[in-house]
Formats: structure tokens, sequence, C-alpha cells
């Protein structure tokens, strides 16, 4: 399998510090799971950007198959002179499979056809350092209109939502 990611990333100098980036991903898939070949690209996981498509944790997981476009801003706080700045960010992804997901003859839920539309999410997420060695992180992302989910979930839903917070401990 192949991948083939482009971005870029601007700061601007201002007390804010903001930031403007765009991306492209695109990342095979096996255009024929029941053959003997695997044509998808396998990653090492760890493609984490978006909490609900891509993340492995309490997302989706991802990570082959399919083609990304994503644009993201943020700005830098400095609430606390004495420690590390504060970061504000969000970013709007647009996601799709690159060969539609087929399903079983008898599918689940009595759900039919195929999908490959994965939709679009939005992320907004908050990091605040407490101190030099413990960031903590907060977030809320909303995926919307994604063909698949609605096809392969029993309430047909094509929305979903994740509320984050975390904790990061540094030595």
């Amino acid at each position: 399998g192949m991948a083939f990611r482009l971005g870029a990333r601007a700061r601007f100098e201002s007390d804010l510090q903001p930031w403007v980036s765009a991306e492209f991903l695109w990342v095979s898939g096996d255009e024929d799971g029941l053959d003997s070949e695997e044509g998808r690209f396998l990653s090492y996981e760890n493609n984490d950007a978006t909490p609900i498509v891509e993340a492995n944790e309490f997302g989706l997981d991802i990570d082959t198959n399919y083609l990304a476009l994503r644009g993201a801003v943020g700005v830098t706080l400095r609430p606390f002179p004495k420690l590390p700045p504060a970061e504000l960010r969000t970013a709007i992804s647009w996601f799709r499979l690159n060969h539609a997901v087929p399903l079983p003859p008898d599918p689940p839920f009595g759900v039919s056809g195929t999908g490959d539309n994965l939709g679009v999410e939005w992320d907004i997420g908050l990091r605040i350092p407490w101190s030099r060695s413990l960031l903590y992180d907060m977030g809320i992302s909303f995926l919307f209109g994604s063909r698949v989910m609605e096809e392969f979930t029993r309430r047909r839903d094509s929305e979903a939502y994740l509320v984050t917070f975390g904790a990061r401990v540094q030595f």
C-alpha cells in the first residue's frame, strides 16, 4: 500500500501567535478485500489527528483506505507568564473512503448499499499548562454527514460527538 501527505503551516507574529494549517492526506485501500493480496496501506498507528475518525483510543481508528482534507487554526495564550503557553485550536476535516465498503449479502440491521462518505469532523481543543510538568487537554468533536456510519449502525445515525479530557505528565 501507499500513503501521500501534503501540508503547510504558517505562524504569524502577534501577541496571540496565531497559526493556520492545511493538509491533504491519501492512504491506499484494498480494491478487493476478498482476494489473497493485501493492497491497503498498513500504518504503524498514531495517525490520530482527529479524535472521532482517526484516533485509536476512543475513535473509529480508520487509518487506511481514505482521503482527508483538513484545515486548522489556533492561537497561543499566555495566562500565566511563568508557565508554558496554553493553546486554543479548531480544525475541520472532510473524509472519504477511497473504495466504498461493500455490505455483506445479509447486511446487519437491514441496511443495504455501499458507502464511501465518512463525513466532516469539527474539532475544538484547549491545552492548559498547570505546572511545568502537567498539561490538561480538553476537547469536543463532532462528526456529521457520515454515510458510512449511517449504513453500519443500528440507529442509522450519520452523526457522532466526543468529549475528551486528559492530563499529560512530563518528567
